[in-house]
């Protein structure tokens, strides 16, 4: 889901993180990207989060997220397939975090 961020709130640097996301008063683990998405050729900032194990329409929707820990640093990857098996890597270690 892209974020809308308020404007009075500081963001991280870019880069990966692992989040905690709440809506209706249910917790998520999540991952949470701060960049450009470069490996796509994309240069406006976006804030992007992933919960895991959620398939639901939450357009409009207001979501709390809580930084737990860094990943990464934003990567150019040279094709999607390496985007992909970052992202599933990233998703391995956010599933075995402790929240």
């Amino acid at each position: 889901a892209n974020l809308k961020v308020d404007s009075t709130k500081l963001l991280p640097k870019k880069g990966a993180y692992i989040v905690e996301v709440w809506l209706d008063n249910q917790f998520y683990k999540g991952m949470l990207s701060i960049g450009t998405n470069p490996t796509v050729g994309g240069e406006k900032l976006s804030v992007e989060v992933y919960i895991l194990d959620f398939d639901k329409d939450i357009y409009g929707k207001k979501l709390t997220v809580n930084f737990r820990d860094f990943l990464h640093e934003e990567i150019k990857f040279d094709n999607l397939d390496q985007l992909i098996q970052r992202l599933n890597e990233d998703k391995k270690i956010t599933e075995n975090y402790n929240f």
